[in-house]
């Protein structure tokens, strides 16, 4: 039975724990007005949306809210010129209805706008037309005059397909992208351990990393911290290695080890002698003492050492 010793890192504190929640508003505005009517027609829901968003923050004990980002767009229906005064217009619109309704300091919420929505256009096009590489075609010709190319799409397309563009694209293509952004405060232990079941993207790597360690080895708990870790940091290098390590620990099948693996540190001590030790559980020999050498070179010796007598006990280890 192989015992191999498998390498974790501690991560760093978070200094501040920066989080930010993001939605799309579909605001509907009569046509050419830029004033935002709270009862018309879709617009007591979607306000209602932004608010629950902003309050949700607000409300909570947890967090406090740093700012908010407004991003509007306008639908290549009509003269790029006229879209322009009303996405700006629009946007303006939804600015001033969030500082009014919260009499906000307007230092709090920034604001930029799209006059046409050109990249929602293209997803749909490709996404919904069947006949699409020509209007696909026309849309990257970058010769073009923007109004010009709208106009030409919509020949092309022909009328009945232009018809369905004008009711199930354009009207998706108006909207009000916010990002509320918040901060987090700290959380002790038994804080931690409520939040993980319920709020997990409120917690940093390290205060979940803080209950792993707090738990046996191996213990559902312990391995469920990990999985956590690499949800809500998918990218982070250590999360990787922990959720890797931890994989490995579990025994059984290395496929979800090595894909963690494949997204830490390649450089690390603690990655190398990972490896190392699948490379060892594997029966590579040869590439498990690389990996072992190279964790010592890299200055995890203690570790290293273990595995290297490890393998050196299995290599010598009469088969049957």
């Amino acid at each position: 039975q192989i015992q191999p010793s498998i390498s974790y890192i501690t991560p760093q504190a978070e200094a501040v724990k920066h989080r930010a929640i993001e939605g799309s508003a579909f605001l509907d505005f009569p046509v050419n007005k830029t004033i935002i009517y709270p009862e018309y027609r879709r617009n007591t829901a979607e306000l209602a949306k932004i608010r629950a968003t902003i309050d949700s923050v607000r409300n909570d004990d947890k967090t406090t809210l740093s700012s908010i980002r407004i991003h509007g767009y306008a639908s290549p229906e009509g003269s790029y010129a006229n879209n322009t005064r009303l996405a700006k217009g629009r946007t303006q619109a939804l600015v001033d209805y969030v500082t009014s309704y919260y009499k906000f300091d307007t230092k709090l919420i920034t604001s930029e706008y799209t006059s046409e929505d050109w990249d929602g256009f293209r997803k749909f096009i490709v996404a919904s037309l069947e006949k699409k590489d020509d209007i696909l075609k026309l849309m990257d010709d970058s010769t073009l005059d923007i109004d010009k190319k709208e106009r030409q799409i919509a020949q092309l397309a022909g009328p009945q397909t232009y018809k369905y563009i004008l009711e199930e694209c354009y009207p998706a293509l108006r909207h009000s992208d916010y990002t509320v952004n918040y901060t987090v405060r700290g959380f002790n232990l038994e804080e931690t351990k409520e939040i993980i079941k319920t709020r997990p993207q409120l917690l940093s790597l390290q205060e979940i990393y803080r209950i792993a360690e707090s738990c046996q080895p191996g213990s559902e708990e312990f391995n469920h911290s990990f999985q956590v870790a690499a949800t809500m940091f998918p990218d982070d290098p250590i999360a990787n290695l922990n959720a890797g390590a931890m994989e490995i620990q579990k025994g059984g099948d290395l496929t979800a080890a090595k894909k963690h693996l494949a997204k830490a540190d390649q450089k690390a001590a603690e990655t190398q002698n990972n490896l190392g030790v699948i490379a060892l559980l594997e029966g590579n020999y040869d590439a498990a003492e690389k990996y072992f050498n190279a964790a010592k070179a890299a200055g995890l010796a203690t570790q290293a050492d273990a595995n290297l007598k490890e393998l050196k006990r299995k290599k010598n280890y009469p088969t049957k």
